[in-house]
C-alpha cells in the first residue's frame, strides 16, 4: 500500500512539472540608501518603480480568469507617511491626506493598512533596518478582483 502512495506522489509530481512552465522575472536592483534615518524623521519617504498586478474575473461558467502582468512605471510613485500630534498615521497621496490603521510598530517595521471609499484595501510594511517598503492594493469589483504588489525604496525626512 506505502508504494501505492509513493506512486502516486510522484506521478502527481511528474504531471505538476509537465504542466508548469517557467517565465523569466523582472529584476529590479534598488540601490543602497544611505538617506534610511527613521528614527529622526518627520516623515516616511517611499518611491515606487514597478507594480506586479494580478487580476481574475468570474467567467459565465463560473470559471476565473487570472491575468497577470509588469507595470513598469516611467516616474516613480512617490508615496509620503507621517504621525501626527496624537500618534495616528497619516498616508500623504495624489488623492491627499489619509488617516491609517496601524498595525504594526515596533523595532522590526511598520505596518500600516488603509481603506479607501472604492472598496479598496492598501496595505504598507517599511522594514526600518533595510529601508525597504512594500506596498499592496486589494479590491473586488462588480465580480472581478484586483490586486497588486510593489516594493521600493524607504527613507525618513525631518
Amino acid at each position: 500500500m506505502r508504494h501505492l502512495y509513493i506512486l502516486l506522489a510522484i506521478t502527481v509530481l511528474l504531471s505538476a512539472c509537465a504542466t508548469t512552465s517557467e517565465t523569466e522575472g523582472v529584476v529590479e536592483i534598488l540601490e543602497p540608501n544611505e538617506d534610511w534615518d527613521f528614527p529622526e524623521a518627520e516623515q516616511i519617504v517611499c518611491r515606487f518603480n514597478t507594480i506586479l498586478e494580478v487580476s481574475s474575473e468570474t467567467q459565465e461558467d463560473g470559471s476565473e480568469k487570472v491575468s497577470y502582468s509588469i507595470d513598469e512605471q516611467s516616474e516613480p510613485i512617490e508615496i509620503r507617511f507621517g504621525f501626527d500630534s496624537e500618534g495616528k498615521a497619516i498616508v500623504y497621496g495624489n488623492a491627499g491626506e489619509s488617516e491609517l490603521i496601524v498595525s504594526k510598530n515596533d523595532t522590526e517595521g511598520i505596518v500600516l493598512i488603509e481603506r479607501s471609499a472604492f472598496n479598496y484595501v492598501f496595505t504598507y510594511t517599511i522594514f526600518r533596518d533595510r529601508g525597504i517598503g512594500y506596498w499592496t492594493k486589494t479590491n473586488e469589483i462588480f465580480g472581478s478582483s484586483y490586486s497588486f504588489i510593489s516594493v521600493g525604496r524607504c527613507w525618513g525626512q525631518a
